[in-house]
């Protein structure tokens, strides 16, 4: 018979969700048993798959308590692809490959 014991520190896992399309990193923080806290910390899509919007994101440990995440995002402002669907047109991403914006932010999370 396997004996049960209580958890006495708090533990983080990493793990990996992937749907065919898209791959989830997530950090989980538990504490005493109970799930603490859930954070988005990777995200990698196909961008095949994308349409007018694509997102993805990394991280790094810093140090053992800090895990950096750096999100990148390309989209297509709502102004040009509004132009091409009056006109009647079928919007192809490649024509749009010089209208696309692209933004990136960085935050932290700190694990306990």
């Amino acid at each position: 018979m396997l004996a049960s014991r209580k958890l006495t520190t708090p533990f983080v896992i990493i793990f990996i969700e992937h749907d065919g399309v898209c791959s989830v990193d997530y950090l989980a923080v538990f504490s005493f048993e109970a799930l603490k806290s859930l954070t988005v910390i990777g995200e990698n899509c196909d961008a095949d798959m994308s349409q007018f919007y694509y997102r993805n994101s990394k991280y790094v440990f810093k140090n053992e308590l800090k895990i950096e995440v750096t999100e990148y995002l390309e989209y297509v402002p709502d102004s040009i692809k509004e132009a091409y669907w009056k006109d009647g047109n079928t919007l192809i991403l490649e024509d749009m490959e010089n209208s696309f914006i692209y933004d990136t932010s960085k935050f932290s999370v700190i694990i306990f």
